[in-house]
């Protein structure tokens, strides 16, 4: 069907649309003025993009339980005198349009929008308690219509090797749920998991955050700490190339991840081995690292027990079943990394890279109990060999999913046919036919078909088609093609979302 050839070369384009954000005046009265008449009779918006990409396989999996729709792309521009950002007039009636987000489903912009407005009106009055986003509330909130949409209808990828990346389209922005710069792809892939299973809860999530500084309609509530409040995204020096987080996920992965790393802070004193505040730190300038994005991950690297934690608090709903390489049902095993700070875990991992040298040089420093204990633990090797065994293919075509694998030759191992062609899969490029120098330069490095394949990256499981033995992934704010045993022989952890389906 296909062979394991590396794609040098390719030339694709597709149409994409793109987001068009600022620059962000100062407000002064009479705009301010004009804001709170026009949050009394909100105008519709007037909604249209050209689809970025036709494919439409497995649409009913990719559905949102509480919004119908199709379609993918889109484009968002706003700002409070019914002028885009590219200069074109846009208002409906005599009442300016707050906010334009472009895409191929207007009933679910249109819902989406709708939810907004109520929020908006719900805060009314309230000022921001994240104080330093550099956008107001209308742009605020438009981004993360934006946002919630174009990550339950975003565009598939393609091979590019313009710029220095292996695909395309780019899904930069505000209007987007991508990690870029900050290594939080766990998060990333949360929010995800939320904007499909109810978009509209997402939108509330983010509206909380934003104007009251926590999520308090979960249990139990996820609260920064209030120095999050304070933080400058601009502050971020990537931000001179357009490469860091700004808007609704800048909110999402600080305040997530702020709120856990209390949890874990609380759980580790209770066990005796209490952590200092210093390592309860996320950095406004990601610290530079071998993260799947360029950072060391000491801000927001995430475990199993970290997803599987968010999946229950905010996805209610959802089966939250946690599968962890060959462990079953051994809750030793699937523990093996629980309650460990970002700083843990980038001190442990850097542990287990020098532990696979050979001819290994001085032992790196430990400076967490937690980290120094596991380090200790008799029969690890095996232990880690389970914890990071490929799950069964089986479990994929179970339904929606959080997947922790090893990305090696996602972005890079496209795939090909026999006759030596890009392969594709319903008019959409496939993918993560690896190559073994990719895994073995993977960090950390595996051996293709063999335990341990140690995960370095989340994704989110859109749905797997028997009759084409190819699944959908979400991640980097767009979907992708993968062969269904090429992504289980890297998948080590799955958290389920959905009851079983039928399948497709």
């Amino acid at each position: 069907l296909k062979s394991k050839l590396f794609a040098t070369t390719a030339s694709v384009v597709y149409p994409q649309c793109i987001i068009a954000m600022g620059p962000f005046p100062a407000w002064n009265m009479m705009q301010l003025a004009a804001v709170i008449i026009s949050m009394t009779s909100f105008a519709s918006a007037s909604l249209s993009c050209a689809d970025a990409n036709d494919e439409a396989v497995l649409l009913a999996q990719r559905k949102p339980r509480h919004l119908s729709g199709s379609g993918t792309g889109g484009a968002l521009a706003l700002n409070t005198d019914g002028v885009i950002a590219n200069g074109t007039e846009r208002s409906s009636g005599n009442t300016p349009s707050w906010c334009q987000v472009e895409g191929a489903d207007p009933d679910t912009l249109q819902q989406l929008i709708a939810t907004a407005e109520r929020l908006m009106h719900k805060y009314l009055g309230v000022g921001p308690a994240y104080v330093n986003l550099g956008m107001t509330s209308q742009e605020f909130m438009c981004a993360s219509v934006a946002a919630v949409y174009h990550t339950g209808h975003a565009p598939f990828a393609f091979p590019t090797f313009e710029a220095g990346t292996g695909f395309g389209p780019s899904a930069e922005g505000p209007g987007w749920l991508k990690q870029l710069d900050r290594d939080s792809c766990g998060l990333s892939a949360v929010g995800f998991a939320v904007a499909l299973d109810s978009p509209n809860n997402l939108l509330t999530f983010l509206a909380e955050l934003y104007y009251t500084g926590e999520i308090a309609s979960v249990d139990p509530p996820i609260k920064p700490l209030q120095s999050i409040l304070q933080m400058d995204p601009s502050a971020d020096k990537n931000c001179a190339t357009g490469f860091c987080q700004q808007g609704p996920i800048f909110v999402w992965s600080t305040a997530l991840r702020s709120a856990r790393n209390q949890q874990i802070m609380a759980a580790s004193a209770a066990a005796g081995m209490p952590l200092p505040e210093s390592a309860n730190v996320i950095t406004s300038t990601p610290l530079s690292g071998s993260g799947t994005q360029g950072g060391s991950g000491q801000s927001y690297f995430t475990v199993p027990q970290d997803l599987h934690a968010w999946c229950k608090e905010l996805l209610p709903e959802a089966t939250c079943t946690w599968y962890q390489g060959a462990c079953g049902d051994d809750e030793e095993c699937k523990g093996l990394m629980n309650n460990l700070l970002p700083q843990e875990l980038f001190q442990l991992q850097n542990w287990y890279l020098w532990s696979q040298q050979p001819g290994r040089s001085e032992e790196p420093e430990l400076t967490f109990e937690p980290v120094r204990k596991i380090t200790q633990m008799e029969g690890l090797g095996e232990l880690i060999k389970t914890f990071y065994t490929p799950i069964n293919s089986s479990l994929l075509f179970e339904g929606r999913a959080i997947l922790g694998l090893n990305d090696a030759g996602l972005e890079h191992g496209w795939c090909h046919d026999a006759s030596g062609g890009l392969y594709k899969s319903n008019g959409s490029y496939v993918t993560l036919c690896t190559m073994e120098e990719m895994a073995l330069t993977s960090v950390p490095p595996f051996v293709l078909g063999q335990p341990p394949v140690v995960a370095n990256h989340w994704v989110g499981l859109l749905g797997c088609s028997k009759s084409e033995g190819v699944c959908d992934i979400w991640t980097w704010g767009v979907n992708w093609k993968v062969a269904a045993s090429d992504l289980a022989a890297q998948t080590t952890t799955l958290i389920k979302l959905d009851s079983p389906m039928q399948p497709a």
